[in-house]
């Protein structure tokens, strides 16, 4: 932490956010109003190599008394200066900060101000011809793309979290004056949240899935009682609430949000309310799976999470009944669990909305068309139901498997791979893109994608293998794939391949390392089931070799190599 105004009563915000996200936050603060010292490795040393993340918070009144304080009585040339001092303070700390460490770096964006110095004349004409408001817009711009330079570093948008809460309450200018602490304690919590959503996305935590009840949750009443035509949802109070809350999930479905509905229902009913009521925004077609019966949602919630083939901490739960939100919060803590208002459904969209589950550092391709990959999944599923011969129906899905060097504009979904890749994950080290293109330049690295295809459809990028090149040995530092590619020999024949590439450039010993976390035990004998032997093991890694000859892992025969 490194700050220029008193900040220490952000800590309990910060460790409790880490905590609903499984994380134990330690902390380390610089040395107070030091950033740009700190930064240099000239203070207390908390920059260092071992550190994990850097969070700046630069508070901009504190910084310059023009641009916080002064802006209406001071001069345009003096205020141009003053950008350009502050732009340079910023550029020079961001430097140190990349020079000591490969971190991530989170920067506190700098508020606008919520009564400009110039008042109401401030976003039409200002007497200077410079806005405050705008002045540090284009701070904030810049800063941003300082940060996008130096790479795996992110701008926390601040300003979001003013509006949110509001000045009145963000600021507490009591304390201000007293021990130069600006924030109050609803922005503290606040600024806490956003900060976790870029750390939460950092570390892999992000949530993919939304599973849904209907009654009293995607519209109002129940439709088992009022009715298909009974049920609210529409433009009218109350069913406009249920229609915005189902326009909010619309929007996670285009960023690659699975959908999912569990509910205690008939099934006929459900089916027909998405089918037939046109003031639906979502329809069958949105929805990946679905479990209607009369199961506790429990043992629901444990199916859909494997067949899904995610982990239960990917999948986020909205359901209206007390009992129910309970049942699950105690029976499987790993799902978040948001419960939903009856009496006030107008609430419902704000509450999926601000943890910031769902959010990402980037939104590639890939993600657009999650939601469309597990509904052709189904299809895959309900095909195999017609084969007795597994090796008959793996043909018939006509599978076509690209492995190839990866490219630029691939390097975001490499990166979100790495960072979200949790079950199938050797090493389950997380490179940012920086990272990754650092190896993309080496000589001795070979990083290497997988993009699968079939008869129903494109999967996209689902693998990714880094394997370093010393001499007549190669090393596979990172072998990770999606789960919704698994049980079908697309790890083997990728593994193959990857071994083929690295023997290429004269490897011919090959060696690898599982290290176990808590979610990547189905690959703890992934290397010994493909012929490797175990050359050394401790508690936190095992490894494995394999002396390379062609042909010592064969592709199944089933898939079309590009």
């Amino acid at each position: 932490m490194l700050r220029n105004v008193t900040l220490e009563g952000i800590e309990p915000y910060l460790r409790y956010a880490a905590m609903l996200d499984g994380l134990r936050l330690e902390l380390h603060w610089g040395d107070y109003d030091n950033i740009l010292q700190e930064a240099s490795g000239l203070g207390s040393g908390v920059v260092n190599e071992n550190m994990q993340a850097v969070l700046v918070a630069l508070w901009l009144p504190a910084f310059s008394q023009i641009l916080g304080f002064t802006f209406a009585s001071t001069s345009a040339h003096l205020i141009v200066d003053e950008l350009a001092r502050v732009r340079d303070y910023c550029a020079a700390t961001l430097r140190a900060l990349r020079e000591r460490s490969g971190a991530p770096i989170l920067w506190l964006g700098f508020e606008p101000p919520a009564w400009p110095s110039y008042g109401i004349v401030d976003g039409v004409s200002p007497p200077a011809g410079i806005s405050q408001r705008a002045a540090i817009a284009e701070l904030n711009t810049f800063v941003a793309s300082e940060l996008d330079r130096v790479g795996n570093a992110w701008l926390v948008d601040t300003s979001q979290c003013l509006e949110r809460v509001g000045a009145k309450d963000f600021y507490d200018w009591r304390y201000w004056h007293m021990a130069h602490a600006p924030y109050g304690r609803r922005a503290l919590a606040e600024l806490a949240v956003e900060v976790q959503k870029h750390v939460r996305a950092e570390t892999g935590r992000v949530r993919k899935c939304l599973i849904l009840d209907c009654d009293n949750t995607l519209w109002g009443g129940i439709v088992g009682e009022d009715g298909v035509n009974g049920i609210r949802i529409g433009a009218e109070n109350p069913g406009n609430a249920y229609r915005e809350f189902q326009l909010e999930i619309l929007s996670l479905y285009h960023r690659g949000v699975i959908l999912g509905v569990c509910s205690k229902n008939n099934q006929e009913d459900v089916i027909e309310v998405l089918r037939s009521r046109s003031d639906m925004v979502l329809r069958e077609e949105h929805f990946a799976i679905m479990r209607i019966n009369w199961q506790d949602k429990v043992t629901n919630l444990r199916e859909i999470a494997a067949e899904l083939n995610i982990g239960l901490d990917s999948i986020v739960f909205a359901d209206d009944s007390d009992f129910e939100v309970n049942l699950v919060r105690e029976a499987l803590p790993e799902v978040i669990t948001l419960h939903v208002s009856t009496a006030k459904p107008y609430e419902n969209r704000g509450l999926l909305t601000q943890g910031g589950w769902f959010d990402t550092h980037a939104l590639t391709e890939e993600d657009r068309s999650r939601a469309k990959m597990y509904r052709s999944e189904t299809q895959r599923k309900d095909l195999a139901t017609s084969f007795t011969d597994m090796g008959d129906y793996l043909k018939s899905l006509e599978m076509n498997l690209t492995v190839a060097p990866v490219t630029e504009a691939e390097l975001d979904r490499a990166a979100q791979l790495c960072q979200r890749t949790n079950q199938f994950n050797l090493t389950t080290k997380r490179y940012s893109c920086d990272e990754l293109a650092a190896h993309m330049a080496s000589p001795a690295s070979t990083l290497l994608l997988l993009r699968l295809s079939d008869r129903f459809g494109d999967y996209g990028i689902v693998g990714l293998c880094l394997m370093i090149n010393s001499g007549t040995f190669a090393d596979l530092d990172s072998f990770l794939m999606s789960c919704r590619a698994l049980g079908r020999g697309v790890e083997t024949a990728f593994l193959a391949l990857c071994a083929d590439a690295v023997a290429g450039k004269g490897a011919v010993l090959i060696t690898g390392s599982y290290m176990p976390t808590k979610k990547n035990g189905q690959v703890a004998n992934f290397y010994q089931r493909h012929g490797f032997s175990s050359v050394a093991e401790s508690e936190n890694e095992m490894k494995f070799s394999l002396l390379w000859e062609p042909g010592c892992i064969p592709v199944p025969e089933h898939f079309h190599l590009e």
